[in-house]
């Protein structure tokens, strides 16, 4: 699933986040050391949409997350029984 969100890699504490994972874990091809997101500072997720949020990154800006969850949960090609779904969220 992709998600265009240019306004969460502007939201300072997402920035933030993905400033600190970059390189630790977080699939993205965000170099820590750009001063600001990026057009190649894209992120890969893992949701579970059966569960209640788990996920890969379950740990990032909660109010990101959320929104996340709520959008593979809404969309009518995954159903509960989908153990996880790999979110593609772009800067663009």
């Amino acid at each position: 699933m992709r998600i265009s969100a240019p306004h969460w890699f502007s939201d300072p504490a997402f920035a933030k986040y993905l400033e600190e994972n970059s390189g630790e874990g977080l699939a993205s091809w965000h170099r820590a050391a750009e001063p600001e997101p990026g057009e190649f500072s894209d992120v890969f997720v893992a949701v579970d949409p059966a569960s209640d949020g788990e996920g890969s990154d379950s740990d990032m800006p909660e109010h990101i997350w959320e929104q996340i969850v709520e959008a593979v949960r809404s969309n009518p090609q995954f159903g509960q029984h989908d153990s996880h779904v790999v979110v593609w969220i772009c800067p663009v």
